[in-house]
């Protein structure tokens, strides 16, 4: 219950900052949440945006039911002007596995993710048939981190992040990247495609499809989709849900979180 709590909490602090931080004549919040494909859209210089939420994953085999939690991930952007963003990533990660075997064996565990920092930088606006264009980096750091989850290096990642319009309410978006992790050189490759439509002023939803391909590893295919709901235009609500598409995905997620954005 305690994660309940604290997601109330953090839902709360976004409310209050909204509307007392809502700037008149600004567009309306653009987040990298809740779908995979992170948008290419800069927060407005001067301003914060906090997007923060709450995941549960199941996966289930012939020996194992595995439920993978993540408590708490808050992505922390501040605009440096037009054509860039910081980024400041926190997770707060736990597991709870019940392996089925003669005697069950139950493992619990929770623990922070390293902190990860970063930059979106604009690349192009959107002409014809080039898309609205952004890159993103970030890397892990290894002084912020827990004795669960030590890196003793720096691990990068980058995604390029594009959208199309195809209508008043209709656009099309997608990611290609990479990323590295601490314990092999190898890269994980990503991709994310999502079609979003806007469903009234303050309804939206969208439907995507992503994985992860490793080298000489099962590739991860997955599907979701998901609703957003515009408090006012410096705060967003959502909620969403999927299931993994080849073996090595997990069998079912989902997640609701809140982002809001206010001047410092």
């Amino acid at each position: 219950m305690n994660f309940i709590k604290h997601q109330i909490g953090i839902v709360t602090i976004g409310f209050f900052l909204a509307c007392i931080g809502s700037v008149s004549g600004q567009e309306s919040i653009a987040t990298d949440r809740p779908d995979q494909t992170e948008c290419p859209s800069i927060v407005p210089k001067g301003m914060f945006q906090i997007e923060s939420g709450f995941q549960y994953e199941f996966d289930k085999s012939d020996t194992s039911r595995i439920q993978n939690i993540t408590y708490n991930t808050s992505l922390i952007k501040y605009g440096l002007s037009e054509y860039a963003e910081f980024r400041l990533i926190v997770e707060y990660m736990g597991c709870n596995s019940i392996y089925k075997r003669e005697t069950s064996v139950h493992e619990r565990e929770a623990s922070f993710s390293p902190v990860a920092i970063g930059m979106k930088l604009r690349i192009c606006e959107e002409s014809g048939l080039i898309p609205k264009t952004s890159l993103i980096c970030h890397v892990d750091l290894p002084a912020f981190k827990c004795p669960e989850n030590q890196v003793n290096t720096f691990v990068p990642r980058y995604r390029f992040t594009m959208s199309h319009t195809l209508s008043d309410k209709s656009s099309l978006s997608y990611n290609i990247g990479s990323e590295w992790n601490a314990v092999t050189t190898i890269p994980t490759h990503i991709y994310t495609l999502t079609l979003g439509r806007s469903l009234s002023e303050k309804w939206g939803m969208y439907i995507e499809g992503y994985g992860f391909i490793t080298k000489n590893q099962p590739a991860d295919h997955r599907f979701d989709g998901g609703f957003t709901y515009l408090v006012t235009n410096d705060c967003q609500l959502d909620i969403s849900g999927g299931f993994g598409l080849t073996p090595a995905a997990p069998d079912s997620f989902i997640g609701v979180g809140c982002s809001w954005r206010f001047k410092k």
